[in-house]
């Protein structure tokens, strides 16, 4: 069985506290199913801007009239759109090359399930590999536990 300091299940937000433990020294681990960055960077948040930003300017210009202003209407280059979009979507290779450059982490491509009791939470299993989370990031840092710490613990 692997050990880890810190695994991360998606590659969206996560990828911040992964940096952090990564410069710290860390061992990680990634599992993730899709491309690298998350919902909000492939299919959610930023190509769904991408979209919006041209239809909110074709918008701008109609009403525009009302101050006096016309223009023609848009010829709208679908090609351009899209490999505009496409450019910024594919960005999640360069960040899955990135990070497995990285030598105290491992990537496993595929989904992640709990394997032990609702209380620990200290195994994983990616494909057929169980990891092992070394669960002392949180808990060697702090004198007296937070709040939050005590209620996970009583569970």
């Amino acid at each position: 069985m692997k050990k880890y300091d810190l695994i991360i299940i998606g590659t969206g937000a996560g990828l911040m506290v992964l940096e952090e433990a990564l410069a710290q020294g860390y061992h990680c681990a990634i599992i993730e199913k899709n491309k690298f960055g998350g919902t909000c960077l492939t299919k959610g948040c930023i190509p769904s801007k991408m979209l919006v930003y041209p239809a909110d300017l074709i918008r701008e210009t109609e009403e525009a009239t009302r101050i006096g202003l016309d223009f023609k209407s848009p010829i709208i280059n679908w090609e351009k759109i899209s490999k505009r979009l496409w450019k910024q979507i594919n960005y999640s290779e360069k960040i899955e090359k990135e990070f497995s450059e990285e030598k105290n982490l491992d990537i496993y491509k595929g989904t992640a399930e709990f394997v032990d009791d609702a209380v620990s939470y200290t195994h994983l299993r990616a494909h057929e590999t169980v990891l092992e989370i070394v669960c002392r990031l949180l808990l060697e840092q702090k004198k007296e536990p937070s709040r939050f710490d005590r209620n996970v613990l009583k569970r």
